[in-house]
C-alpha cells in the first residue's frame, strides 16, 4: 500500500515539477523580450536624437570683435526643426549667419547639416532653406525668414561678414545697437582699438513658380506680375500710403501680396 501510495504521488506530482521549469522559461523569455524591446527602442530614440548632435561643434569665433555671427539675437530660441524629414520639437535654435548655419543647443552647441534641413521655426519665427531638394530654382544659401507665404511667397535673408577697418561700427553697420560695444581694450600699458566686426546686411526674396527672384526694391516686386496687375497694386499701394519712406519693403511686400491674393487674384477666380 505505501509503495502505491508513492507511486501515486510521484505519477500526479510529475506534471507540476515538469511544468514548473517550463513556467520559470516563460517568463524569463518574456522578461527578456521586454528588456530587449526597451533596449531597442532606447537605442532607436538615441540614434534619431542624434542626427540632431552627431554634426561637427558650431563655428567659435574666438577673437576680439563686435556684433554677432548670429542672425537675429545672441540668444537661443526655443522651437521645431524639420530635420531629416523628422519633426523635431523643444529645440533650442539659433542661425550662424556668418556660415549660413542652423544650429543647437542640446547642451552643446553643434552645427546642423543644411542638407537635411527643410525648415526651422526658432521662437515663433518661420526660417526656411530654399535650397532644400532643389525645389526652388536660384535659391540663394542659407536659411531664409519667411515673412509673407502665399503663392508668391516674400523672405529676408540675414548674412554676416567678417570685416576689420576703424572707427565706430555700432548700430547699422551691425545690424543692432550693442550696449556692450568695445572701441578698445586695454592690454597691459596699451590701449587697443577693436577694429574687428559682424558687418550686417539684409537681402530680400520672392518665390514665385518654383524660381526665386532677388527684390531689391518695390518696383522689382512689382515686375513679377503682367503690367496690368502691377499698375494695380501700385494704385493700391499708393492708396493706402504704402508708397512712403518710412514704410519697410517687408511691410510694402506684405500688404501688396495680400491685395493681389484677397481681391485681384481670387477675384479673377
Amino acid at each position: 500500500m505505501y509503495y502505491r501510495i508513492k507511486f501515486l504521488t510521484l505519477l500526479f506530482g510529475l506534471p507540476l515539477l515538469l511544468s514548473l521549469p517550463a513556467k520559470a522559461q516563460t517568463v524569463s523569455a518574456a522578461t527578456s523580450h521586454r528588456q530587449y524591446e526597451d533596449n531597442r527602442m532606447y537605442a532607436e530614440a538615441a540614434k534619431e536624437k542624434s542626427l540632431l548632435t552627431r554634426g561637427v561643434l558650431a563655428p567659435e569665433y574666438e577673437f576680439l570683435h563686435n556684433g554677432t555671427w548670429y542672425a537675429e539675437t545672441k540668444e537661443f530660441k526655443t522651437g521645431e526643426l524639420l530635420y531629416n524629414n523628422r519633426m523635431y520639437r523643444g529645440v533650442k535654435m539659433n542661425i550662424d549667419a556668418c556660415k549660413n548655419l542652423l544650429v543647437v543647443n542640446t547642451g552643446r552647441i553643434t552645427a546642423t547639416d543644411r542638407n537635411y534641413v527643410e525648415y526651422a521655426v526658432i521662437g515663433g519665427e518661420k526660417y526656411v532653406n530654399l535650397q532644400f531638394g532643389n525645389k526652388v530654382k536660384d535659391a540663394p544659401e542659407g536659411f531664409c525668414k519667411l515673412i509673407y507665404s502665399g503663392d508668391v511667397s516674400f523672405y529676408s535673408l540675414v548674412r554676416k561678414t567678417l570685416q576689420s577697418s576703424p572707427g565706430y561700427h555700432n548700430g547699422d553697420d551691425i545690424g543692432y545697437v550693442d550696449p556692450d560695444y568695445k572701441d578698445a581694450v586695454q592690454v597691459g600699458m596699451r590701449s587697443v582699438p577693436v577694429e574687428t566686426f559682424f558687418s550686417y546686411s539684409k537681402r530680400f526674396y520672392a518665390v514665385k513658380d518654383g524660381v526665386c527672384y532677388p527684390v531689391k526694391s518695390r518696383r522689382a516686386l512689382l515686375k513679377l506680375f503682367d503690367k496690368t496687375t502691377a499698375k494695380k497694386l501700385k494704385k493700391y499701394a499708393s492708396s493706402r500710403n504704402l508708397d512712403e519712406l518710412g514704410v519697410s519693403l517687408e511691410v510694402y511686400a506684405s500688404s501688396v501680396l495680400s491685395y493681389w491674393r484677397d481681391e485681384l487674384r481670387e477675384g479673377a477666380e
